[in-house]
């Protein structure tokens, strides 16, 4: 049976900044879905209007499938609840939630500064907006579909006491 540790959390709020730690403390591959929509940016360019929403429904869609390949694997992405539950659900394994938490100040500050380094693909337009829309589809709270950690971002994180939590819950010592 595999494992899936799936780093939540609204954009800016950290996810893969602790991702790519976790992965490596854990020895499991990493598959972000902004990695993937990166490299569909450079290859195609970014375009105007529904062409960004395009693009990130296919790196969705590009990150189940090589997980799908995988037994086990951390899984970096805002996962909407509307879909989530159900495509998280066909992974063949078990699933643990890392929820990144900050302030909406924090996570809006985090996402407007990032922005210059990244291709314009993944701006959102309004950003204001988008934070409301995700907080009234409750995005701004973990999916609840599996045994969840929520880890406040706004600070240092303890990467050791996740890793020790992620291995505790599995109940994987090859883990670490």
């Amino acid at each position: 049976m595999g494992l899936y540790i799936v780093v939540n959390g609204l954009p800016g709020s950290g996810k893969s900044t602790l991702a790519a730690p976790l992965a490596r403390r854990l020895g499991l591959p990493l598959i972000s879905k902004d990695t993937i929509k990166d490299a569909f940016l450079a290859e195609f360019g970014p375009r105007a209007g529904e062409w960004t929403k395009v693009l990130g429904r296919a790196s969705i869609a590009a990150m189940y499938a090589v997980a799908m390949e995988c037994d086990r694997a951390v899984l970096d992405s805002f996962f909407s609840r509307q879909y989530a539950p159900a495509d998280l659900s066909k992974l063949p394994g078990d699933l643990l939630e890392i929820y990144c938490r900050c302030p909406l100040d924090v996570a809006r500050r985090r996402y407007a500064e990032r922005s210059s380094r990244r291709h314009e693909g993944h701006d959102e337009p309004d950003l204001d907006a988008a934070f409301l829309r995700w907080q009234a589809d409750g995005d701004d709270r973990p999916l609840g579909i599996s045994p969840v950690l929520d880890v406040d971002t706004s600070g240092r994180v303890n990467l050791e006491e996740v890793a020790e939590w992620i291995i505790t819950h599995s109940g994987s010592r090859r883990l670490g």
